[in-house]
């Protein structure tokens, strides 16, 4: 037998793993374990409380040969009910230790549990040792159940009261980890509500985003997995762990976060004039009419009517033509567009098309201008103003990074800080990569078709060839086939992809 002083070492020694132990789940399997090992006991259950029912969290059976609950996997066992009659929630409700010698010596009903348990495994419960674990506002969180405490030769005795106290002792710092370890989760809980709630507001403000987030997130949680697996060539180092895998996550939910300071205008613009377009075509056929008018009082003769009539029945088909998102203007339709704005009508109007709806009509590829776009562009600088503003935990500690940086390239011809490879983080690359590739098989974006996949893979393939992805990312991504999903609301449809400087 250990002396007493060898178990006040071992206590110590476990209060040391309280506070250096991050792995909530191997501490708890540890602290039943020591339990056991210090009084002798040949099984034991640790309960953790929650709405009022006791969740079996490790259940460890020596004779039996039961270990249950290591690693954090679930118990498949029903929860026992507060009020409900074992010895277990006995103890929660009264708060009060149970040293039982022997359990068929004893009439209570509460023990009935494990003496059916007995006849149904022909284990034999002798005697018990069950402790509330209470924290410092006293309140039950959890009970901790020893059972059949042994001598070196191996027969069952009961549980000594030095054991007794002992582990009384030892039971409080364990309620007070799991306290803590409580109020970490509901933190964690709390903050997640906010992200998803934060997530949420973003894509129900236009519904032009209302995938987005969510497919990145579900293309990089299938894909880190694929990377995990990768043992030769440049990601054989790369390892993503559930710390480095929660903190990228987490960077992909937030990474728009700053849209929510987009104005809608700009983040919905779905053509190049937008309402603007019926405004511009009300005026040329105001001008249709007034140039009749004209020509029916004698002011224009017939030759100049035809003229402006043809004119004006040109630049209406332009002006709709144009108008789509899809179209390239090229040099021949800027002409024609730089005719119809300079065009003097006769009527009351003094510009058909004016200064900022020739702006918008001249706009070579997508629907923004160039003022729009670097609004638009901005949102990663309002993400990063916003992230900001929350005290990340160290766990979390690069998710402003990753998140605001996800328009970068490693060329240095990215956005908002035109940073190079050099600057650039692994995890940024996955993310950016990802952004690009949910853009362009969207089915959701104003100024765009939805790509077919593999075209969307080429599209990558090539900017990697230019120096703005990481090639060896981009190649691994297309053979871990996890660009194949269907997440979202996505379509496969054929498209063009036309952009609008912005991604």
């Amino acid at each position: 037998m250990k002396k007493k002083g060898d178990y006040l070492l071992k206590i110590f020694d476990i209060g040391i793993s309280l506070t250096t132990e991050k792995d909530p789940n191997k501490l708890l399997e540890m602290i039943l374990k020591e339990s056991r090992e210090i009084t002798h006991a040949d099984a034991g259950t640790l309960y953790i409380r929650k709405n009022d029912k006791l969740h079996f969290k490790i259940i460890q059976n020596q004779t039996l040969n039961i270990f249950q609950g290591e690693n954090g996997e679930s118990i498949d066992l029903p929860p026992l009910n507060i009020e409900g009659d074992s010895v277990s929630a006995y103890v929660a409700r009264t708060k009060k230790t149970l040293n039982i010698s022997n359990i068929y010596e004893e009439s209570d009903s509460y023990l009935e549990g494990p003496k059916k348990y007995d006849k149904m495994t022909g284990y034999k419960t002798e005697s018990m040792l069950v402790i509330p674990l209470i924290d410092r506002e006293y309140v039950v969180i959890g009970v901790m159940l020893l059972i059949n405490a042994k001598t070196p030769e191996g027969k069952i005795v009961p549980f000594l009261k030095y054991y007794e106290r002992v582990i009384a002792y030892y039971a409080s710092q364990v309620a007070m980890y799991i306290s803590n370890m409580n109020y970490l989760e509901e933190i964690h809980a709390l903050f997640n509500s906010f992200v998803e709630v934060m997530v949420k507001a973003i894509d129900k403000r236009t519904r032009y985003n209302a995938n987005h987030t969510k497919n990145i997130v579900v293309f990089l949680q299938k894909f880190l997995p694929y990377i995990n697996n990768i043992t030769h060539g440049e990601l054989a180092s790369q390892y993503f762990n559930r710390d480095r895998t929660e903190e990228i996550v987490m960077a992909a939910w937030l990474h728009d976060i700053g849209k929510l300071a987009i104005p809608l205008n700009i983040m919905d613009k779905p053509t190049r004039l937008a309402e603007k377009y019926e405004v511009v075509i009300k005026r040329i056929h105001l001008e249709k009419l007034q140039v009749k008018i004209y020509m029916l009082e004698g002011k224009i003769n017939n030759e100049e009517y035809r003229s402006r009539t043809d004119f004006l029945d040109e630049v209406e088909k332009i002006i709709e033509i144009c108008n789509s998102p899809n179209k390239y203007i090229d040099d021949e339709l800027l002409k024609k567009l730089e005719n119809l704005y300079k065009y003097e009508p006769i009527g009351d109007e003094k510009r058909l098309l004016l200064d900022d709806e020739y702006e918008y009509i001249i706009v070579r590829r997508g629907t923004l201008t160039d003022k729009e776009r670097k609004i638009m562009q901005d949102h990663v600088i309002f993400t990063k103003e916003m992230l900001n503003r929350i005290p990340f935990t160290e766990k979390l500690k690069h998710v402003n990074m990753w998140a605001s940086m996800h328009h970068e390239f490693l060329d240095g011809s990215g956005y908002p800080e035109g940073v190079d490879i050099k600057s650039i983080p692994f995890e940024v690359r996955i993310l950016t990569m990802l952004d690009i590739f949910e853009a362009l098989v969207s089915a959701d974006r104003p100024y765009k078709k939805p790509m077919e996949r593999k075209e969307a893979i080429g599209v990558l393939k090539s900017m990697a060839k230019d120096g703005k992805l990481d090639k060896t990312l981009v190649l691994e991504f297309e053979k871990s086939e996890v660009w194949m999903l269907e997440v979202g609301d996505q379509k496969s449809d054929v498209g063009s992809y036309e952009g609008r400087g912005e991604l």
